[in-house]
């Protein structure tokens, strides 16, 4: 009897709990899930980046739109928070510290999600370097490796303005957790306001080929973008390797001058003077310490360069008889660059410019 009464109350006990448990699964299972992180936009991946001819589809970037700088701020560390704790310590990057060409001593705790380039020049670096992703904001003047207007026209990139002295104002509104600045002049001036509010800045100023790489380098650890920029300056280095080992035997070295208009040339402290020399070529105006330092025509006469490459047209040259008697006009050895953003700019591009030169130059070895 008793046991029958034992075996009753087990199974009116489990009744029990098995209508318990029904009720709270059905509770849960009704109640609609919250959705994660609402304010954090999205980030497309570089393939989803739009080509130079359909710009304006699949941006880089959807974060660039924002006006207000306050709650942006607000969300972006909420974003921070929540991507934090998702990862275990194991998983959180180490701080970088690099010196950047200020001889800035910089410390970056985390991967920058909002960076903002200052220069053309610096915006083809971070593309190059894998950073494109991640960034935000661009001068009106940058249009390399992609038509940047299309993108702000389509509410997907910010322009900060020009490319000279911007106002830090438009900048501040992006709420950067980086910015990289140009040290040639044109953005120090904000580069110093941003660092004394707080702001992470780099600031580059690469001059010659070994420090445009090194430019390449610095953002790639700064970006957390280390092994796609080693890949970079690999295959760049590569490029490099091909050409002076075509000229590694010529003894017939021509005497060549890179000129800006008629009144600029390329001096030793310049990139394209180095890619002269790269190419098998003498830069005559090696002897000259700033990177393109003004020149009279008389100077020009006197050096007689045998081949000029000008950002003018060949004409200015060929059909001016202030020139006629220099080797390079007399044998019709005068020649454009053929993208001049190439040649102006301190970026990757170089390479371009440098198998450029070389057909350039030698001919006969690179089958121009």
């Amino acid at each position: 009897m008793n046991k029958s009464i034992t075996i009753i109350a087990i199974v009116f006990v489990a009744l029990i709990a098995s209508g318990a448990a029904y009720v709270v699964y059905t509770e849960y299972s009704s109640t609609p899930d919250a959705p994660l992180n609402p304010e954090v936009p999205t980030q497309p991946s570089a393939q989803t980046q739009p080509s130079p001819t359909d710009s304006a589809k699949n941006p880089a970037s959807t974060t660039g739109t924002d006006t207000n700088s306050e709650t942006k701020k607000s969300s972006d560390s909420s974003t921070d928070t929540t991507n934090n704790n998702s990862n275990n310590n194991n998983n959180q990057p180490k701080p970088v510290t690099i010196v950047d060409d200020g001889n800035t001593t910089v410390t970056i705790n985390s991967v920058p999600k909002r960076i903002v380039s200052l220069a053309p020049s610096i915006t083809e670096i971070l593309f190059a370097a894998g950073a494109g992703d991640q960034v935000i904001g661009v001068t009106d003047y940058c249009n390399y490796p992609y038509n940047f207007k299309d993108w702000i026209t389509a509410g997907n990139m910010t322009s900060i303005g020009g490319y000279w002295q911007p106002a830090i104002e438009p900048i501040m509104a992006l709420n950067p957790d980086l910015v990289i600045a140009a040290g040639d002049g044109a953005s120090n001036e904000a580069a110093a306001k941003l660092r004394a509010l707080d702001y992470t800045v780099i600031v580059l100023n690469p001059q010659s080929v070994k420090d445009i790489l090194n430019a390449l380098d610095i953002i790639g650890k700064a970006t957390g973008n280390d092994a796609k920029a080693t890949q970079t300056i690999n295959a760049i280095q590569t490029r490099i390797d091909a050409v002076t080992a075509k000229v590694a035997g010529v003894t017939d070295k021509p005497n060549v001058c890179y000129m800006m208009g008629t009144t600029y040339a390329a001096g030793s402290g310049s990139f394209i003077g180095d890619l002269i020399t790269l190419a098998g070529g003498v830069n005559v105006f090696g002897d000259l310490v700033a990177a393109y330092p003004q020149v009279s025509r008389e100077i020009v006469l006197a050096k007689n360069p045998d081949i000029i490459i000008t950002s003018s047209a060949p004409s200015t040259f060929l059909n001016n008889a202030n020139w006629a008697t220099i080797n390079a006009v007399v044998n019709g050895r005068v020649y454009q660059g053929s993208v001049y953003d190439a040649y102006a700019r301190n970026g990757p591009r170089f390479i371009d410019v440098l198998e450029e030169i070389a057909t350039m130059i030698h001919p006969e070895l690179f089958g121009a």
